[in-house]
C-alpha cells in the first residue's frame, strides 16, 4: 500500500540473510492499500510468529546492533519474572497449583535519544515546537515513564505482541503512543 521503497529494500534484505544462511526469518507484509503505519505495522506484527519480534522503522534512526541491547534486558526482565512466579508458586496458601504463564508479556523499547541535538539542527522551529508541545501532552496525559514514545525500535515477546497489536485501533500515525 505504501508508494515509497522500503518493501522493496525488505524484500533485499530478506534475500540477503536468505543468502547468508542467518537464522533469523523476515518477512515482508504487503498491504492491498495504505492504510496507514499503524496498520502496516500491526498487520507484520500479527504475521510474525517468532518468540520474540523486533518493531524496527525502516529509516535506521536506531542502529540494528542495539537489538543484543534490547535482548538482554528482556531476558534479564524474563528471568525476573520467573523467579517472581516460583515465589508465587510456592506461597500458594491452599497449596493448589494455579497455571501461570511462564512469561508475561514483556515490551523493551529503544531509544533515539543520541540522536536529538544532531536532528534538531535539521528540523524546523515550528516542527520542534510541535515535537516538544507533542511531547508534553503524550507525558501529561499518557505516560511519563517512557520518553521517546515515537521510537520505531521496540523488541515485543509473542504474548505482548499478540496483546498489543490484537487491540490496536490507532491506525496511522502516533499509533505508538497507543502501544
Amino acid at each position: 500500500g505504501s508508494s515509497d521503497n522500503t518493501r522493496m529494500v525488505a524484500n533485499e534484505y530478506a534475500a540477503k540473510m536468505v543468502a547468508s544462511g542467518t537464522c533469523v526469518v523476515l518477512r515482508v507484509v504487503k498491504l492491498l492499500r495504505n492504510s496507514g503505519k499503524g496498520a502496516a505495522v500491526q498487520a507484520g506484527m500479527l504475521r510474525a510468529n517468532g518468540m520474540y519480534i523486533l518493531m524496527a522503522d525502516a529509516d535506521n534512526a536506531t542502529d540494528i546492533n542495539d537489538l543484543s541491547t534490547l535482548l538482554k534486558t528482556m531476558m534479564k526482565q524474563n528471568e525476573l519474572e520467573k523467579k517472581n512466579l516460583q515465589i508465587q508458586k510456592r506461597s500458594d496458601l491452599n497449596g493448589k497449583m494455579q497455571k501461570i504463564k511462564d512469561l508475561l508479556p514483556s515490551v523493551v523499547i529503544g531509544s533515539r535519544a543520541h540522536l536529538q541535538n544532531a536532528s534538531e539542527v535539521e528540523r524546523t522551529k515550528t516542527r520542534i515546537i510541535l515535537m516538544y508541545a507533542f511531547h508534553f501532552f503524550v507525558s501529561v496525559l499518557c505516560s511519563q515513564r517512557v520518553k521517546d514514545t515515537q521510537c520505531g525500535f521496540k523488541l515485543f515477546n509473542r504474548e505482548a505482541a499478540l496483546i498489543i497489536f490484537s487491540n490496536l485501533h490507532l491506525r496511522r500515525w502516533a499509533f505508538d503512543i497507543e502501544i
